[in-house]
């Protein structure tokens, strides 16, 4: 992804906040703590946004693990901020009910970019309301195609404001689990990425969820350089600089 090429000009900004809307995030992680501001438990509706499953904790290191610092991984964006919201439970399921405060919780947080892997099979107008709410008010939405090797699609990476994004292997080929079709925007590596883990270690993870993990760190890296840019101009940079890998 050209990551090297691009600290080259930022590394991110502090001001930049990713919100991290899954299962919460280790808050405790060596190669995450000193990045994470005040989140939300919405399962449990309490102010711990601890992650019990693990798959939080993946998105967010990618995102933005600490980096230089001699230890475990780079995250895409490294001098940005993350926002653990949890709305997934220990089983990595969640309501849309949930979901919907989460995104509202993190406008109100002054999120930049909101990273969702997360989706579900049914339309809700209720939550495309919320998303649309969010990108109106200038945040970056980022979601997944899912992990079915089909054209089916999930929301909220259905709907129109929201950056959709698949999973290549490490041949820039489509990972075979990777959701296809019309929806997505672009595709991302998310095949074997080595990320955080809970209880401070590490491991790999598989699937669409850490392939949106790195458009989101990117949405954030062009935040820091231009954060004047509107989330039209984020997808429309993100999406016209891709390496053209499908053709007409």
């Amino acid at each position: 992804i050209d990551a090297v090429e691009a600290w080259e000009f930022t590394t991110g900004d502090k001001e930049v906040v990713i919100a991290i809307l899954d299962t919460g995030i280790e808050l405790q992680h060596s190669d995450l703590k000193s990045k994470i501001v005040a989140g939300f438990d919405f399962v449990n509706s309490d102010a711990d946004a601890q992650d019990d499953n693990g798959h939080g904790t993946s998105v967010a290191g990618i995102v933005g693990a600490v980096t230089d610092n001699h230890e475990g991984i780079a995250g895409v964006c490294w001098d940005c901020t993350l926002l653990p919201v949890k709305v997934l439970d220990a089983t990595n399921f969640g309501f849309y009910s949930w979901w919907a405060k989460g995104i509202r919780f993190s406008v109100e947080q002054h999120a930049d970019v909101i990273t969702m892997s997360l989706g579900g099979s049914a339309f809700s107008q209720s939550l495309k309301n919320t998303v649309d709410f969010a990108y109106d008010n200038g945040v970056v939405l980022v979601s997944i195609t899912h992990n079915f090797g089909n054209d089916a699609v999930y929301y909220p990476g259905g709907f129109d404001n929201v950056i959709t994004v698949g999973a290549t292997d490490m041949n820039d080929k489509r990972w075979t689990n990777s959701n296809f079709g019309s929806h997505l925007d672009v595709v991302a590596p998310g095949v074997g990425i080595l990320t955080t883990k809970k209880a401070g270690a590490y491991s790999r993870w598989t699937g669409t969820s850490q392939a949106a993990a790195h458009v989101a760190g990117l949405a954030a890296l062009l935040l820091s350089l231009k954060p004047e840019l509107t989330p039209a101009q984020v997808r429309e940079i993100i999406e016209q600089t891709a390496e053209d890998g499908v053709g007409l």
